[in-house]
């Protein structure tokens, strides 16, 4: 499961003596999560079936996290980044 997760934002415009931290919980993660990969996956017009068959996972799994009822292990993470050729970072970003 997702514990809380320290996420650590780097503001390109500040320097690095202004680094901004927001705590974050279980449902915020997710909710990310969630909205990253349903946007990425529908910028690039695939389906949840095309995604998990590109990750090698479930369309059930995609459908549980971009519902937000799904805590993905790392494992899943990595390929469902690797599938959209994109750092796992993109999956969390703000």
């Amino acid at each position: 499961s997702i514990n809380n997760i320290i996420l650590i934002i780097f503001n390109k415009n500040l320097f690095a003596s202004n680094i901004k931290l927001k705590i974050m919980n279980n449902d915020n993660v997710r909710k990310i999560l969630a909205d990253n990969v349903r946007l990425l996956r529908t910028k690039r017009r695939f389906s949840q079936e095309a995604i998990a068959d590109m990750a090698n996972i479930g369309q059930n799994q995609v459908s549980e996290i971009e519902n937000e009822h799904s805590n993905p292990s790392l494992d899943t993470l990595i390929k469902i980044a690797n599938a959209f050729d994109v750092d796992i970072v993109e999956l969390f970003r703000l």
